[in-house]
């Protein structure tokens, strides 16, 4: 009879852990990892923590930048109504991986003028514009915050997706960058 209740008490605490991880604060941790801490919250609890989740309304993208650790280089916004999506601060990196050798219709994979894949998607942390309902699915669609928008912007999976470069991003909140404007920060 031990042997059954003993795993759902370290299963239990388990999670304990990593809730107390995810509330640590930002500056503590890299947004790849707090993605990841958020997705393995998902992945066990099935909830999301929605009050932890960063935040872009308080980004002030008119101010200069500073130069400083925590202030940010570039802003993503949506390319049809403006809306501001994610800094570079937001963004989980990955390692180019080797590629397709073809797409789905037999044609060449996009790649640079070095040969290597491109990227053709973003991949941020989970923000808290996302909506919230969905985010309590494993999958699912991204679009935009703005109401009188609602662009389908990409997709997200707890579980994870391959980028067109071919490597495998986990969690998987890709936006397309066909669908955002990458801007730089003025400077000065």
């Amino acid at each position: 009879f031990f042997f059954l209740i003993f795993p759902f008490f370290w299963f239990m605490e388990e999670v304990g852990l990593v809730e107390e991880v995810v509330s640590m604060s930002s500056s503590a941790l890299s947004s790849s990892e707090r993605a990841n801490l958020h997705a393995e919250t998902f992945l066990t609890t099935g909830t999301v923590d929605h009050d932890n989740l960063p935040d872009t309304a308080q980004v002030d993208v008119s101010a200069p930048a500073s130069h400083s650790a925590h202030d940010f280089l570039w802003y993503a916004r949506c390319r049809k109504c403006r809306q501001l999506l994610a800094t570079n601060q937001h963004v989980v990196s990955h390692d180019v991986g080797k590629g397709f050798k073809q797409t789905k219709r037999g044609g060449a994979n996009a790649t640079s003028s070095g040969g290597e894949p491109e990227c053709t998607s973003l991949y941020v942390e989970p923000m808290r514009w996302m909506d919230q309902e969905a985010l309590a699915h494993r999958a699912g669609v991204l679009l935009c915050p703005n109401a009188k928008c609602q662009t389908r912007l990409g997709d997200f999976d707890w579980a994870g997706s391959t980028c067109s470069c071919g490597a495998w991003v986990t969690p998987a909140f890709q936006i397309k960058m066909a669908k955002i404007d990458k801007m730089k920060k003025p400077t000065t």
